[in-house]
C-alpha cells in the first residue's frame, strides 16, 4: 500500500516531465527557427555566393553538383537549413490558415528576387542556373 502510494505520484510527475519535454522539443518557436537561421546565414550565403548551394523552386536549398552533395559540411548546413525551413512553412502555413505548399513558393519567389544574379537556382526542368540566366530566358 504504501509502496503504491510513492511510485503511481512518482510515476505521474515523470510521464509529466517526459510529455511536456516532447512537446516542447516539437514545437519550437517561430523565433527560435529563426535565430538558428539566422545563426547559420552567413555561411549558407558564402556556400551560394561560391555556387555550391542553390535554391531550389520549392523554397528549399540544395548542393549544385554531387560532388558539393558529397560534402559533409554542405549536407549538415543544408540539411539544417531545410529542416528549420520547413519547421517555418508549416508554423507560418497554419497561422495563414494556408498551404505549407504556397508559403513555401512564396518564400521561393521572395528569395529570388532578393538573390544576387550569380546566385543558382533550380529552373522548371530541374537543372540549375545563375539568376542572370533565369531572368534572359524568361
Amino acid at each position: 500500500m504504501k509502496i503504491r502510494t510513492i511510485f503511481v505520484p512518482l510515476m505521474l510527475y515523470v510521464l509529466t516531465l517526459l510529455l511536456g519535454a516532447s512537446v516542447s522539443l516539437a514545437q519550437d518557436n517561430k523565433n527560435d527557427i529563426k535565430a538558428r537561421m539566422k545563426e547559420r546565414y552567413s555561411e549558407l550565403k558564402k556556400l551560394k555566393k561560391e555556387g555550391k548551394v542553390g535554391e531550389t523552386k520549392l523554397g528549399s536549398v540544395k548542393p549544385v553538383t554531387e560532388k558539393y552533395a558529397k560534402d559533409k559540411d554542405i549536407q549538415k548546413i543544408v540539411s539544417a537549413e531545410n529542416a528549420d525551413r520547413e519547421k517555418l512553412y508549416r508554423t507560418i502555413a497554419k497561422e495563414a490558415k494556408t498551404t505549407v505548399k504556397i508559403v513555401r513558393k512564396n518564400n521561393a519567389f521572395r528569395i529570388f528576387q532578393k538573390a544576387s544574379d550569380e546566385e543558382y537556382f533550380e529552373d522548371r526542368e530541374g537543372k540549375w542556373r545563375q539568376k542572370k540566366k533565369l531572368k534572359k530566358k524568361n
